[in-house]
């Protein structure tokens, strides 16, 4: 689903109220847009500032993203900051937010290796690029059924 939103102050009410039927139904959110427009900004007003955590996913290369700072008894929400489609594919199981959880940094020791779950946790996605020329047919179609686009086109703060 692709959405074009302005901002508009009714229409910011409409983005709220999608933002919190996506979390209900367990999808992620991708805010697709150009630098600068506030996307960041926007996702962690969303679920509050201090109960969102960001996380930087813009040099990860195979990496999975660092969830070290995050505490499932406070945060809400996860802001996956310039992560793009190959690998949120990648790392499905994590942000599909499944009760069971999943394991990250696995290595042939194991030995930084945590288990993480965002059950019941929203998850943003802000991007730059969101495009079926980034993975595969099947990754492409399985980011479609899981996830909510909006394209963002102009800044989403007043200056």
């Amino acid at each position: 689903m692709l959405l074009v939103l302005q901002p508009v102050p009714e229409q910011l009410v409409v983005e709220l109220g999608l933002v919190l039927l996506v979390w209900w139904l367990g999808l992620m959110l991708v805010l697709v847009g150009p630098s600068k427009l506030g996307k960041t900004g926007f996702a962690q007003s969303l679920f509050g500032t201090e109960e969102t955590l960001v996380v930087d996913c813009s040099n990860l290369g195979n990496n999975p993203p660092n969830l070290a700072y995050f505490d499932a008894e406070f945060h809400r929400a996860v802001v996956f900051d310039e992560c793009a489609a190959p690998t949120v594919a990648k790392h499905r199981k994590l942000v599909q937010g499944h009760y069971t959880g999943c394991e990250l940094g696995h290595s042939p020791t194991n030995i930084h290796s945590c288990w993480y779950t965002l059950w019941n946790k929203a998850v943003v996605i802000a991007t730059n690029k969101w495009s079926p020329d980034q993975v595969d047919a099947s990754d492409w179609a399985w980011l479609q059924n899981n996830s909510v686009v909006i394209a963002i086109e102009n800044t989403m703060y007043d200056a």
